[in-house]
């Protein structure tokens, strides 16, 4: 568990080398995001032994298997709400032995921190942006006796934009579940998560065209005000 947690910190701290600039601002123009992604979880509950066995401990669908909404609440703070499906094979190790497989639901609820810094000032929206995020969830797993446990969630993770609004997202998280026991390596799981991400921008607000003037001396040509365009850097 300790390898995968300063995997995670080494990817985030090595996206953000990426993103600078001081006179960048650090408010974020999106309103909302949603992303939908691959879904990979490991729940062998052998702690630091046979974290990065993905041949064996590893479980994954050939399909988009988490749903992401974030809002955003203020500058660079945002929640958001994960929904994640996963089926854990027979054939892999979950907590501590084989043919111990079985379906895998987990609903979470985190705060997200955002390390991006868009140039709003002349309209640039930055490409990479790595966050931080913890939260509270609780997941269902056949493998456990008790079914539902309540988790805990610590993570990181980068957005990738292609364009304005469309990118690549990577994320990656430790779930601590809560028992009876002060630690249980039965309960916790590890999650990583790549996809698609979209985001979106305010509406630039349009000047209404002035009713019917009185006189046609008065008479003006309706004028509009551009609506915002932002690049990406």
């Amino acid at each position: 568990m300790r390898n995968i947690l300063l995997a995670l910190i080494s990817v985030f701290f090595g996206s953000s080398l990426f993103v600078h600039g001081q006179f960048y601002v650090r408010k974020s123009p999106t309103k909302w995001m949603v992303a939908t992604n691959l879904s990979f979880i490991q729940d062998a509950g052998l702690g630091l032994k046979q974290a990065f066995d993905f041949e064996n401990t590893w479980n994954h669908q050939l399909y988009p298997s988490q749903l992401v909404f974030t809002k955003n609440i203020k500058k660079t703070w945002s929640w958001e709400v994960l929904a994640s499906y996963n089926v854990l094979s027979n054939s892999k190790i979950v907590n501590c032995r084989e043919d111990n497989g079985g379906y895998f639901f987990a609903l979470d609820a985190q705060v997200q921190y955002s390390f991006a810094q868009h140039d709003l000032r002349r309209k640039k929206l930055a490409r990479l942006e790595p966050f931080l995020t913890s939260g509270l969830g609780i997941a269902f797993r056949e493998s456990l006796s008790t079914g539902f446990t309540p988790t805990v969630s610590l993570g990181d993770g980068l957005n990738l934009f292609f364009t304005q609004r469309l990118g690549l997202q990577l994320r990656g998280a430790l779930k601590y579940g809560i028992t009876d026991k002060w630690w249980s390596e039965e309960a916790n799981y590890s999650q990583l998560n790549v996809g698609l991400v979209y985001r979106q921008l305010p509406k630039s607000k349009r000047s209404k065209p002035n009713a019917k003037a009185r006189h046609k001396w008065t008479r003006k040509k309706a004028k509009f005000k551009k609506p915002k365009t932002y690049r990406v850097l």
